[in-house]
């Protein structure tokens, strides 16, 4: 994942997963990057690579997590550009607290840009409807096979 992100390697999409990016990252180097870069990882998904993701969002999301040993990544991607918007490294499962302060930051990189989510693809995991209901109101869900991967 880091070096996807900060090198800007390409990812490959996984076949039926509805155009989600899944990356495979060693334990190890999810555990480096969340130790030693902390938020200073996260500063690479603002500024320009923001702009860049966002620059012909095509209004549908899919945000899904990526469970990595003790670490959860939740992920925002648009659906239909395949460019990660956001992302967002936890130390524990994620709760509803956690999924509806990620899809804030979400509505807010939209809401600053005059961009709206139309869509929103989830894999039918209960974490995410009442948060999305919270943040976005009524947006269309349209559900997908389990994109998540549990290790």
């Amino acid at each position: 994942m880091r070096v996807v992100v900060e090198d800007g390697l390409p990812t490959a999409r996984r076949v039926g997963t509805c155009g989600v990016i899944t990356v495979c990252c060693p334990l190890a180097t999810m555990q480096h990057w969340v130790e030693v870069g902390g938020k200073k990882g996260q500063g690479h998904m603002g500024g320009a690579f923001l702009e860049w993701a966002l620059e012909a969002f095509s209004g549908y999301a899919a945000v899904d997590e990526l469970y990595e040993g003790p670490y959860c990544v939740l992920s925002a991607v648009d659906n239909r550009q395949f460019k990660r918007v956001l992302y967002e490294v936890l130390d524990h499962d994620p709760t509803h607290d956690d999924i509806e302060a990620f899809l804030g930051r979400l509505k807010t990189a939209l809401a600053d840009r005059e961009l709206e989510l139309k869509g929103r693809t989830t894999d039918g995991s209960a974490l995410y409807p009442e948060p999305i209901r919270t943040v976005f109101g009524d947006v269309h869900i349209s559900f997908a096979p389990s994109m998540s991967s549990r290790t």
